[in-house]
């Protein structure tokens, strides 16, 4: 398979970003304006491992992923790091915490990334604009939502085949949504991190990466994948 580097440096643009809405009520329209600059912080850069915010850090905002990845981790009794969720480009992050005054768990960078920083309290103060505002939200919050069905799918998979043509074939679909690649990406997290999300063994994942691409239905070089057959492999996932 080619490496195309073009791949590793996606980035999403505002149009199909999830915060694309909600900036452009902040900035009245206009991408470029001073009340937008003082609503979002755009393109923060943030390391691969760092962390963007930690469980019951006080809530401060919502993030949209402008480029790169972030994981969002938990911790069980045994302080054994279980991977809950991660985020691409034109996702946002922090949604859970809305009504509540600190995040939930932490989310760390996966790779190399940068962020759009949308500040509530300021946002709060352009009054009628605010409640519309809040319907974008609740647009944003339903596309969680549905994620979340996607990963009760995850859940009920019966076979490490069928688990991971489901990973594979949603997360096409989720970069597609926000105008990226969607048969040739950069998996947003490791292999090693993709069995902790699965709750499968790393072993168990690349035997699996091996066995569906012997089938001709993808190709693969470390993060790097694409997607050769994605009629089959949805047929594999069950959602054709």
């Amino acid at each position: 398979m080619t490496n195309n580097k073009e791949h590793d440096k996606a980035e999403v643009e505002c149009p199909s970003c999830g915060l694309y809405n909600l900036c452009q009520l902040a900035g009245l329209g206009d991408a470029n304006t001073q009340v937008l600059d003082s609503v979002v912080n755009r393109r923060k850069k943030i390391s691969k491992n760092q962390i963007l915010f930690d469980a019951n850090e006080k809530f401060r905002g919502i993030f949209a992923v402008k480029s790169g990845a972030f994981k969002t981790i938990t911790h069980s009794t045994d302080e054994t790091a279980q991977i809950l969720d991660f985020n691409i480009p034109g996702e946002l992050i922090g949604l859970d915490a809305l009504n509540a005054e600190t995040y939930l768990h932490r989310v760390i960078a996966s790779e190399n990334s940068s962020i759009c920083e949308m500040d509530l309290e300021v946002l709060k103060k352009l009054d009628d604009k605010f409640i519309d505002f809040q319907s974008s939200l609740i647009l944003a919050l339903a596309n969680k939502v549905r994620l979340e069905q996607h990963q009760s799918l995850l859940i009920s998979a019966k076979s490490a085949e069928h688990r991971l043509a489901i990973f594979l074939i949603g997360l096409s679909s989720r970069f597609q949504q926000h105008g990226l690649p969607a048969t040739q990406f950069k998996l947003p997290i490791s292999r090693k991190d993709i069995a902790n999300y699965l709750g499968m063994a790393a072993e168990t994942v690349a035997r699996t990466f091996k066995a569906i691409e012997d089938k001709g239905l993808i190709e693969s070089h470390a993060r790097n994948v694409k997607l050769v057959k994605i009629e089959e492999l949805s047929k594999l996932a069950g959602t054709n």
